[in-house]
Parts: C-alpha cells; sequence; structure tokens
C-alpha cells in the first residue's frame, strides 16, 4: 500500500465530510437565490446566465448600490471557511 490504513481513513473522512459540506453549500445557494428571485421579485437565474440585471424601476425610484455588502458576505464566508478548516484539522489530529 501507498499509505498507511490510519492515514487513508482520515482522507476517506475528510473527503466525506467535505462532500457534506459542499452539497450543504449548494443548497444554502440554490435557497438563497430562490428567496431573493421571490422577495426582490426578479429573476436573479436570468440575470446570472445573461450578465445584466435591471437597476431601479420604471418609476425612477432611486437604486441602492450597496457594494460593502457583498464584500461583507465574502470576508464572513472566508472566516467561517479558515474556521472550519482549523476546526477540521485540529479534529483529524
Amino acid at each position: 500500500p501507498l499509505v498507511s490504513d490510519a492515514w487513508a481513513d482520515r482522507m476517506a473522512a475528510i473527503h466525506s465530510i467535505n462532500l457534506d459540506l459542499l452539497l450543504a453549500m449548494i443548497a444554502l445557494h440554490l435557497l438563497a437565490i430562490a428567496v431573493t428571485s421571490i422577495l426582490g421579485r426578479e429573476n436573479l437565474v436570468a440575470s446570472m446566465i445573461h450578465g445584466h440585471k435591471k437597476l431601479g424601476d420604471a418609476s425612477g425610484a432611486p437604486v441602492r448600490k450597496d457594494s460593502w455588502i457583498p464584500a461583507a458576505g465574502a470576508a464572513v464566508a472566508a472566516a467561517a471557511a479558515t474556521v472550519g478548516l482549523i476546526l477540521l484539522g485540529r479534529f483529524l489530529a
């Protein structure tokens, strides 16, 4: 064998955990798209495909451009992923 049984068991555990985390993130992403599309009354899937999104409405209402919100979300997601990887490393050590 190329690796010990203990090492193979650890890698199998990491693989299984990663699969579960990936599936959970995909489900959460799809749920967020559905909720945002319904509450925002817009077709986000079409916007993702063709790259165009309507800003504002026909009445000329002002458009919010809070660009810090996606950046904050990305920062929180990166921090959560980092903490998760650190805890996973300690769990498997």
